[in-house]
């Protein structure tokens, strides 16, 4: 082999490895492009995920307000609940006092009826067949 061919087979392996480089940069710019494309789209992705996080905590501190609006309405309306029950607990007591005391006047009225009654039979029973029923006619008027 001479000289000539040795220096000609090596121009044609760098030709050969400059267009195989070549072809390399390409892939590797391409590459590039896409890794360019891919950090876009995180950092699109990312945006994105941030919004979400502020209307997440936006909602979160509104649902808050609300619940805590809600918790004082029903607080308020427990406690009114509440006084209403004790006063129809107070006023229940009030009407059994009474109930309790028309009980016992009607208990003193019926046994002051009952002696009456009682009285009364004892004056029929005194009365004989040929006794006279005018006089305990007025007897009874008199008495009752």
């Amino acid at each position: 082999m001479t000289w000539d061919l040795k220096v000609s087979d090596l121009g044609l392996k760098v030709s050969d490895l400059g267009s195989k480089v070549s072809d390399l940069g390409l892939k590797v710019s391409d590459l590039g492009s896409k890794v360019s494309d891919l950090g876009s789209k995180v950092s699109d992705l990312s945006s994105k995920v941030s919004d979400l996080g502020l209307k997440v905590s936006d909602l979160s501190y509104d649902l808050g307000l609300k619940v805590s609006d809600l918790s004082y309405d029903l607080d308020l309306k427990v406690s009114d609940l509440g006084s209403k029950v004790s006063d129809l607990g107070s006023k229940v007591s009030d009407l059994g006092l009474k109930v309790s005391d028309l009980s016992y006047d009607l208990d003193l009225k019926v046994s002051d009826l009952g002696s009456k009654v009682s009285d009364l039979g004892s004056k029929v029973s005194d009365l004989g067949p040929d006794s006279d029923l005018k006089g305990l006619h007025m007897d009874l008027k008199n008495t009752y």
